[in-house]
This record gives C-alpha cells, structure tokens and sequence, in this order.
C-alpha cells in the first residue's frame, strides 16, 4: 500500500510540476471538498450518522475503523487505476474525504457523549485547533494548482489523509473510554505518523 500511495503522489506531485501556471478557465470540471458539499448534505448526514451510530453500536471500535479502511483503500485502489480519468481521481478523493469526515463525526458524537465535561471541553478545544490546522494544510496543498482540474485531488487527498489519522486517534480515545482493546497494523501507523493526527 505505501508504495502504491508513493505512486499516487509522486504521479500527483510531477503532474502539478507539469501544470505550473494551469489553465484557470471556469470551464474546468473540478469537484468541491466536502467542507464545501457540507451545507448541502446536512440532512442526509445526520440520517447517516444515526444509521452509522446504530449499526456501530453492535461492532467494536477496532471492526468499525477495520471497515472503514477497507473502504478507503477501495477508493485509493481506484484513484491509483490506470482507467481513471481525472474525474474519476478527484471524485474518488472527494469520496475518501466524505468517508473519512463522516467517520470522524461519528467518532466525536459518540466521544463526546461518553467522557466527563472537563474531558469533553478539553477535546472540543484541541478538535477545534486540529480543524484549522487541517483547512489550512489542505488550501496549501491545492495551491499549486489552483483553479486547475488537478487541484480537487490534490485538497481532497489532503484531507482524506489527514482525517484518516485524526478518526484513528479519536478512535483509539473512545476504544479506551469504553475499555476495548485497540490496534493498527504497523502499515497503517507509518502512514498515521506521517500524517500527524494532532497536527502539532
């Protein structure tokens, strides 16, 4: 998986070379970031989350994020096809990130429900410091090349990444606030640390 993701962005990385001074048209197809489809799918995320919350009170924390990282690396398998258009990538970035930003809503709902309100009030201040951080590192990562079809990909991998590592920490504070016993593949904490789930 590490070398197909190296693949991905080192592929991403010499395309955005390519595209120094992309095409800045309106015309481009680009998909928006979650953050900005948000607005629109309030009510049918709330419906998601009630049905996540039901049907992950039967599974464990561990089989929950076990089930969401097969997902993610369906998508990523995608991305990575040599079939994929550059609609494709960046629909199916735009997917991972939407995958990964339910999860982590659903992880906070339910954490923030089972621990103490000093606890609560202490994670709702460094949530709200990690959110920040993450709208700016995924601006940055869109910025060479802004306005240009590849920059979807590039804001959308961005944040699929860094709520991944973010929804395993969370994750790993609600398996031990309810006891349950939780674990990474060493794979997937190479690329957690990389990411830098506290974004410090």
């Amino acid at each position: 998986m590490k070398r197909k993701l190296f693949a991905v962005l080192l592929s991403v990385t010499m395309i955005a070379v390519l595209c120094t001074g992309c095409n800045k048209s309106p015309n481009v197809e680009t998909i928006a970031t979650p953050a900005v489809e948000e607005t629109q799918t309030n009510d049918v995320q709330t419906e998601d989350n009630a049905d996540s919350e039901s049907k992950n009170s039967n599974v464990s924390i561990q089989e929950e994020m076990e089930a969401v990282e097969a997902s993610y690396q369906d998508l990523l398998n995608s991305i990575d096809s040599e079939s994929a258009t550059q609609l494709d990538m960046n629909q199916n970035a735009a997917a991972a990130y939407q995958l990964w930003d339910d999860e982590l809503n659903a992880l906070w709902d339910r954490l923030s429900d089972e621990v103490d309100a000093q606890k609560k009030e202490d994670l709702l201040g460094a949530q709200r410091q990690w959110n920040e951080k993450k709208e700016i590192e995924i601006k940055n990562a869109g910025e060479e090349c802004e306005g240009g079809s590849l920059q979807p990909l590039l804001e959308c991998s961005k944040g699929a990444e860094l709520t991944r590592a973010r929804c395993y920490y969370l994750a790993g504070l609600l398996a031990e606030v309810r006891g349950e016993g939780f674990a990474t593949s060493d794979e997937v904490q190479a690329d957690l640390d990389a990411a830098n789930p506290t974004l410090d």
